[in-house]
């Protein structure tokens, strides 16, 4: 921009300035002022850069800046340096680091204001990488300064104020005076003596982009006085639609002033909504018809309610009156049954007293029925005549004659005579049951006084010591003894008084009871104690009884005490006994353990059928020793429990050894038939023949015994223990048991005795004995399993035994 700058002494030339620079230039102070209206004094560069460092002290219109000085140590060094007019930022000039510069540190730095748009406590003046950053290094809160201060800055922004820090306007060799430095060294002049001042580009490229922030910013402000101008229409469309909006639903009562204040706000917005005013103008002509149209429906509507409002009030006025009615009988009722309830006091007999509550009963009815009428009726038009708007009070209101009843006077009154029910009711109660007592009490005052009557034969007005008795045994059924009436006519009539008097007849039924009851009392003592003494017997006999069931009890004490004995002697010797020895001790404990159970279970039951002869009193006294019983005979049957379970545990072990000896013997008695058979050099067949001397086709226990007896001792000797005869009839038994029967058949005994080998080297199987002249069958493979059916033989040729087998394979049978 070229802006005319008037001088005093020269005529008005063209200055060259930056965009804006005469916005922060103004108010610099006198003689700074690039468009002053008197000429400014030429000063020196050093001259500005002493008036910089006073106090609030600005750097001005300067081009170029420098920043030295700064303790802080990492700050420091990127901030210092020289700094040059870049642009402008919220009115106010900011400079950015020589690019030289700052491209050493490799950061770079920018100078710039920001104003309260944050807050105030964001105005101010900032240095960081770029404008409005995250990251900053320095602030001044001087938000008043035109252009960067001189001092003052706090470094780091959130420490205290270095005063190492100065920024002033940058001076360079061979500066000229009046001259102020420039970026790129080239010289920016101020407003000469002759009234000219001008400024050189610093080169065609800064140029170039000066012009073209120029434009930009030329068209911001254009683009800006649009919006501002489409901002204003906005609002004056806005203002004119929000007063129409209250016409939408206008009240009757106040539409000339709506309808005025509509007009108004018209004329003073319609001119300033632009290209608006026409739809505008539409808009409002349609609005007010409706809102007149709707006017004239809600005065129509108006007059319609209040003719409804007419009818519900005269309604409601004919319900109060009828209601007032009922509620004024209620009241009469209310009324009449307090005077009822006044009458109780001047009852004095039984017909009197019915009477009076036949009464009652009727009054009470009738103020039931009318308070019921009023609730009803309530009830029913409750909403007519509720819900009526309060007007205030006309001046024949005040005329206690013409005043109707509201209807909150009628509900007070309607609940005051519930009330007075309910209290009538609670009162006429309690003044009839004191009436009720009050003639009771004279009827029995009668009686007494009839009584005294009766008894009192010499009519002296006073019951002497003998119609006392008599009275005793006549209204009591009680004979009163001479140290009883001692003390009746003590405590009733006094020491010295020989009779007493009808005043005191009250007291003397009282004496003649308590008299009454002492003699009930000894009466019931005496057949306590005699009571007592039979149960004491009966006691006894139950104790001996109790003695009696339980020596079963302790019988089974004993024997379980030496069973657990035994049975801890008899664990310690199982390594020792042999099966059949251990087992028959065994079977015995367990036999005496069962004994024992019985034995208990014996003591319980009959416990349990004294107890059913015992009589009611003595229950708590038995129970209480069944307990004890009970308890001993529970712990009686863990321990009994305890040891049957220790005696199964060594049962089964003494099975498993016996089974071991069992199948031991069976081994011994098996090679010992074996070696027979071959000393015999017979087949199984033949070995059976041998042992079934009956030949019935078995062997029983004595033939099985008998082919032992008929063995060797030789034979015998190749087992280590040859088995008894005991152990083998424990082994016939259990070979008996195997087969179901008390016999052994003859294939399970060829089957006990049967050989089996196994071909370790293949070999030839033969037709004949011999090898020599014999045919081969086959051969047999290794691992194959063979009967031996004869031998071993020696073969007479070659001195070799032979055996004759039947393969299991195919049933071959060869040498």
């Amino acid at each position: 921009l070229k802006w005319r700058v008037p001088v005093l002494d020269a005529p008005r030339a063209p200055a060259t300035m930056y965009l804006g620079q005469e916005s922060w230039s103004q108010g610099q102070g006198a003689g700074r002022s690039l468009n002053a209206s008197r000429p400014q004094t030429p000063r020196s560069a050093g001259a500005a850069a002493a008036a910089a460092q006073k106090p609030g002290a600005e750097v001005g219109d300067a081009v170029s800046i420098t920043l030295s000085g700064c303790k802080d140590g990492v700050v420091g060094p990127i901030l210092r340096g020289s700094y040059a007019l870049d642009t402008l930022n919220h009115g106010r000039p900011a400079y950015r680091k020589v690019a030289q510069e700052a491209k050493g540190k490799g950061l770079a730095v920018v100078l710039y204001f920001w104003d309260d748009r944050d807050g105030p406590a964001a105005s101010g003046w900032w240095m960081s990488p770029k404008v409005g950053a995250e990251e900053v290094w320095a602030f001044h809160p001087n938000a008043a300064a035109r252009t960067p201060p001189t001092t003052g800055w706090r470094v780091p922004f959130n420490a205290a104020v270095d005063p190492t820090v100065r920024i002033t306007a940058a001076a360079q060799q061979g500066q000229q005076p009046g001259q102020r430095a420039g970026s790129k060294g080239n010289a920016v002049r101020p407003p000469a003596m002759n009234g000219k001042a001008q400024f050189q580009p610093q080169s065609e490229a800064q140029e170039a982009q000066r012009l073209q922030r120029q434009k930009q910013m030329e068209e911001e402000a254009r683009k800006k006085e649009l919006k501002q101008q489409q901002l204003a229409e906005h609002r004056a469309a806005n203002a004119i639609r929000s007063t129409l909006q209250k016409a939408t639903f206008p009240m009757v009562a106040n539409w000339d002033k709506l309808l005025a204040e509509i007009q108004e706000v018209v004329k003073k917005e319609l001119p300033k909504c632009g290209a608006q005013k026409e739809k505008l103008q539409e808009e409002i002509e349609r609005g007010l018809t409706a809102a007149k149209k709707r006017a004239e429906e809600a005065k129509e509507k108006q007059k319609e309610q209040e003719d409804q409002r007419q009818e519900r009030l005269r309604k409601r006025t004919g319900l109060l009156a009828e209601w007032a009615e009922l509620v004024a009988a209620a009241e009469v009722t209310a009324k009449e049954l307090r005077e009822v309830a006044g009458r109780a006091g001047d009852l004095t007999s039984e017909t009197d007293l019915s009477d009076y509550e036949q009464s009652v009963e009727e009054a009470l009815a009738a103020a039931r029925a009318k308070g019921t009428a009023c609730a009803d009726f309530l009830r029913s038009n409750s909403a007519a005549m509720h819900g009526e708007p309060k007007k205030p009070p006309s001046k024949e209101a005040n005329d206690p004659a013409s005043k109707a009843p509201t209807l909150e006077e009628l509900c007070k009154r309607a609940s005051w005579c519930t009330r007075e029910v309910e209290l009538c009711q609670v009162l006429l109660k309690q003044r009839a049951e004191a009436a009720r007592r009050r003639v009771r009490a004279a009827a029995t005052a009668s009686k007494l006084e009839a009584v005294v009557r009766k008894y009192d034969k010499d009519r002296d007005g006073m019951l002497n010591r003998k119609e006392v008795s008599n009275y005793a045994s006549g209204e009591f059924k009680v004979t009163l003894e001479a140290e009883s009436l001692d003390l009746i006519f003590k405590a009733v009539a006094g020491p010295d008084v020989q009779g007493i008097r009808c005043e005191d007849f009250h007291s003397l039924s009282v004496a003649v009871g308590i008299a009454r009851e002492k003699i009930a009392d000894r009466k019931k003592r005496e057949l306590r104690l005699e009571r007592e003494k039979q149960l004491a017997g009966t006691k006894t006999a139950l104790e001996d009884k109790e003695k009696e069931a339980s020596s079963a009890m302790l019988k089974a004490q004993e024997t379980l005490t030496s069973t657990e004995a035994e049975l801890k002697e008899l664990s310690a010797k199982n390594a020792e006994m042999k099966s059949a020895a251990l087992l028959e001790e065994v079977t015995r404990l367990v036999e005496s353990m069962k004994e024992a159970k019985d034995n208990i279970a014996e003591t319980v039951a009959a416990i349990e059928r004294i107890g059913a002869e015992v009589v009611p009193d003595l229950q708590v006294w038995w129970q209480a020793r069944v307990v004890a019983l009970n308890a001993v005979a529970e712990k009686q049957g863990h321990r009994i429990s305890a040891v049957s379970a220790s005696l199964a545990k060594l049962r089964d072990g003494v099975r498993r050894k016996q089974l071991q000896e069992v199948q031991k013997h069976r081994r011994e008695a098996i090679g010992i038939l074996k070696r027979h058979q071959r000393a015999k050099n017979v087949n199984a067949e033949e070995m059976f023949a041998l042992v079934d001397s009956k030949k019935d086709g078995h062997i029983d226990e004595g033939e099985f015994l008998a082919i032992f007896s008929a063995v060797d001792s030789d034979e015998a000797a190749g087992s280590r223990t040859p088995p008894s005869p005991e152990d083998l009839k424990r082994l016939f038994a259990y070979l008996v048991e195997e087969e179901e029967g008390d016999v052994i058949p003859k294939s399970s005994f060829i089957s006990m005795i049967r050989v089996y080998m196994k071909v370790v080297k293949d070999i030839a199987m033969t037709d004949g004995l011999t090898i020599q002249g014999s045919k081969a069958l086959r051969r047999l493979d290794v691992g194959e399993v063979v009967e031996v059916v004869e031998g071993p033989l020696e073969e007479e040729a070659s001195s070799l035994k032979r055996v004759l087998v039947k393969a299991q394979k195919d049933l071959l049978v060869g040498w």
